[in-house]
């Protein structure tokens, strides 16, 4: 079944996501792989949102990316 995620982010996104950026991708890279994740895109240039869509047996598929931190 299909999900989407829905990223919400606020004007200081851009200049906070650096420390995060290439782990996240190397996780979204991994799900698509895995066939978890089919098809990611920002909303914007610059970014105010993105949007994931997965494919999964329940919502959890969607609501467990991407992993958390402790410093995220």
């Amino acid at each position: 079944m299909p999900y989407l995620l829905f990223y919400d982010v606020n004007g200081y996104y851009a200049e906070r996501r650096g420390p995060f950026r290439s782990a996240h991708i190397a996780y979204a890279r991994q799900a698509v792989a895995q066939r978890r994740t089919r098809a990611g895109l920002r909303l914007a240039d610059p970014a105010d949102g993105a949007v994931l869509l997965f494919r999964g047996a329940s919502a959890a598929v969607a609501a467990s990316f991407p992993p958390r931190t402790p410093s995220s």
